[in-house]
């Protein structure tokens, strides 16, 4: 399935809307997610490697690309003049805006702006592109034009992730039964993960998974080991399917065997806090208030000082974007509906092990829908 042609117009023009606001005559588009975003390529970039760069101004959207994507290109975008161009970038953009009739500036004319993705192109490439307009135009460091818009999700995104999740929560089911095998390694247990989701219809993984038994656990974004995993011990299992782009993020710890009382009091603690959260959520809730639904049930409990990170994150085309569930966040940072966070709480012992719940939802107005249906109650986790 492909996104409609309007909902690329629609994102078009408010993209403009945001340029003009921002005074951009012009943006130069390189990250890859708002590349998808905004035409519907889907080009494959590695590192800087890139599959192409869009050049958008008042009534033109280009796309920089090369001979191993062209054919791809042309396939999947609508009214998009797609460019075969390989040389130097700065050149390449002057040739765009030329055809777009930037003339170099006579006189005291302000020159036209051309806004770059601050965030993600590289030092280098932003010098070359300002070398190559020089007296045609000024080069701005610009941020969050597209970004934003990203943050709410239309009802196809929404879909999209709801697929995703459904793979993910379908793998762990699966999981459930293959963790019961003997000698299994942390390492075995994220490859049977790739393995699974591909099988079930992922077009990807959304992140590398995290597997981490025992004292491993201990470290939220602990890499999987050859470490064989340990009856009774808590096993934190954080992984996400990809579909049609958009990533699935969930988080559950299990035990082999039982669960030690200790263990269980804590998971308990932890699941509290994500009830509570999930419970609170609404359109509109400040960032730092989301955060502390789960982290003042944690704070109570005496477990404080063990939860390490921030309560959730939004998650889309990236699997952290905003908005964010965070002690942290701005003032003026608040959960607006349509869009999709992750609730997460976890505590964490070195030397012991961890504990993190993690569902995902949709902030709507009156609350929260979660897409997450895998089990969370202790019952569940212990694997016999």
């Amino acid at each position: 399935m492909t996104t409609p042609t309007t909902t690329m117009q629609q994102r078009l023009a408010a993209t403009r809307a945001r340029m003009q606001t921002a005074k951009l005559d012009a943006l130069l588009v390189s990250t890859p997610e708002n590349r998808y975003y905004l035409t519907g390529f889907a080009g494959h970039d590695d590192g800087q490697d890139s599959a192409g760069r869009v050049v958008i101004t008042a009534d033109r959207v280009t796309l920089l690309t090369d001979a191993r994507y062209a054919e791809q290109a042309v396939a999947e975008t609508a009214g998009v003049e797609v460019r075969d161009a390989r040389g130097d970038l700065g050149q390449l953009v002057a040739a765009v805006l030329g055809d777009a009739g930037w003339a170099p500036g006579t006189g005291d004319a302000p020159l036209p702006q051309l806004g770059i993705e601050a965030r993600h192109l590289t030092v280098a490439l932003q010098r070359a592109i300002m070398q190559a307009g020089q007296a045609r135009y000024t080069v701005v460091a610009s941020e969050d034009i597209v970004e934003p818009l990203r943050e709410v999700k239309d009802a196809q995104e929404i879909d999209f992730t709801r697929r995703a999740t459904e793979i993910t929560c379908q793998t762990f089911e699966h999981l459930r039964d293959f963790l019961r095998q003997p000698q299994l390694t942390e390492r075995a247990v994220a490859t049977e993960i790739l393995a699974t989701m591909l099988r079930l219809g992922a077009d990807a993984l959304a992140f590398a998974p995290i597997v981490a038994g025992g004292a491993n656990g201990a470290r939220p974004h602990a890499m999987p080991s050859d470490r064989e995993l340990q009856p009774h011990e808590p096993i934190i299992i954080d992984m996400g399917a990809r579909y049609r782009g958009y990533c699935a993020d969930m988080t559950r710890t299990v035990f082999l065997e039982d669960a030690p009382p200790l263990w269980r009091e804590r998971y308990a603690h932890v699941l509290a806090a994500k009830d509570a959260c999930e419970r609170g959520i609404r359109a509109g809730l400040p960032s730092r208030a989301a955060d502390a639904l789960a982290r003042d049930v944690l704070v109570a409990a005496g477990l404080g000082p063990f939860y390490l990170h921030g309560t959730g994150h939004g998650t889309g085309l990236e699997i952290h974007e905003a908005p964010r569930l965070s002690a942290f966040a701005g003032p003026d940072e608040t959960l607006p509906a349509g869009s999709i966070i992750t609730i997460e709480p976890g505590v964490y012992f070195s030397g012991e092990g961890g504990i993190r719940i993690e569902n995902a939802g949709v902030v709507r107005a009156d609350g929260c829908e979660i897409l997450t249906f895998a089990p969370t109650d202790i019952d569940a986790m212990v694997l016999r």
